[in-house]
């Protein structure tokens, strides 16, 4: 049978590295010097940086509103869901190059370091990463190892979650509501009556889970298109500017606002801004911002998963090789050298990742789709 045509999202992908810049924004500062790191960098991560994890909870909720938008629409256009096809279109996506970062952390590192004489950085045992839970391993046991291996802590969190959406929207999608509801409650419950400050931990699955939800829910927003999907469509630009204006004051606020008891709706309420910001870039005929126009924003948009799984490489190849000459960082290396070549070296290694080897696979994925965007 051959695939469905549907609707692109054009605004999907320009969101998507709207998620990436934010998570860049954070690990794009970086030094050996541990007088920077302790004078400058620890000061700034702290005062400025902590607005950076929102780049997590964006790309959650777009992903499950992605992800859920597909399976319901396969729904209602073939009257079911094949969840081994759904499997199979995320192994293809995600594992290819997942497994690449792996080979070059286990495989590539160890043998350079064998014929260099120098000290093999340390690894987490290869079960963690190998089944996806390396999530929990730096949450619980040691996020002390090799600085790329870590960054793939949040692929797993995304793994997790469709191994269990998956199998929840294929044999418990009469029940959507009351397991949205159940998520969210227990996430409440966990967040402010068994929550520490060990527990859940920043790698911990469960404090991403009203992301995933509240994504899901635009996207059954969208295809059900119901009264509140009416009311939503039907906003003035002045509402929707509201909307664009209280994120950027929730961000520009972010830590004095989340400090205290507040901490337990973060999640909550930027799922909520963001599904909104999601809806408004995909279900809004003339969107305000236009960016999926820029076809180099949305190509950058298309390999962000490789500027995600890359990026970390990148910065460790640069450590690494100012630490073997002996070069002594300034701030002028910090602020402006580093970040410019990180980035650079970044997206020329995720478009080749992408065009020569990335896509041979995702061409695969035709195979196992009934629906074609």
């Amino acid at each position: 049978m051959n695939p469905i045509k549907i609707k692109y999202f054009n605004h999907l992908d320009a969101l998507r590295l709207i998620c990436f810049g934010f998570i860049f924004f954070r690990h794009g500062l970086f030094t050996n010097d541990q007088s920077i790191e302790q004078d400058f960098l620890k000061g700034w991560r702290e005062d400025y940086f902590s607005v950076s994890a929102v780049g997590l909870d964006f790309f959650s909720v777009l992903s499950s509103f992605l992800i859920t938008w597909l399976i319901l629409k396969e729904y209602k256009l073939i009257g079911g869901f094949n969840l081994r096809n759904f499997y199979i279109r995320r192994i293809l996506r995600i594992w290819p190059l997942y497994f690449l970062i792996l080979a070059i952390g286990y495989i590539a590192i160890p043998v350079v370091c064998h014929f260099t004489g120098y000290a093999t950085p340390q690894l987490p045992p290869a079960f963690w990463m190998i089944s996806f839970t390396t999530n929990y391993y730096a949450g619980y046991i040691n996020e002390h190892f090799l600085f790329f291996l870590l960054f793939l802590w949040f692929i797993a969190v995304e793994e997790q979650f469709y191994l269990v959406w998956g199998f929840l929207l294929k044999y418990f999608k009469k029940h959507l509501t009351i397991i949205s509801i159940a998520f969210i409650v227990s996430f409440l419950i966990i967040k402010i009556f068994l929550g520490s400050p060990t527990f859940p931990a920043f790698y911990d699955t469960i404090n991403y889970i009203p992301n995933f939800v509240i994504g899901a829910f635009f996207a059954r927003l969208s295809i059900e298109q119901n009264n509140l999907f009416s009311n939503l469509t039907m906003w003035t630009k002045t509402r929707w500017i509201s909307v664009y204006i209280v994120l950027l004051l929730v961000l520009v606020f972010y830590k004095p606002l989340f400090t205290g008891p507040m901490d337990h709706l973060k999640h909550i309420l930027l799922s909520v801004l963001f599904g909104l910001v999601i809806f408004e870039n995909t279900c809004i005929e003339k969107p305000l911002f236009n960016i999926g126009k820029y076809k180099f924003i949305n190509y950058l948009g298309k390999i962000s998963f490789g500027l995600y799984c890359w990026h970390g490489v990148i910065i460790t190849i640069i450590l690494k090789t100012m630490e073997a000459v002996g070069h002594q960082d300034n701030l002028w290396d910090v602020f402006v050298f580093y970040p410019i070549i990180s980035l650079s070296l970044t997206i020329i290694l995720s478009i080749a990742s992408f065009e020569l080897y990335e896509k041979r696979f995702l061409k695969l994925k035709q195979y196992f789709s009934a629906l074609e965007q």
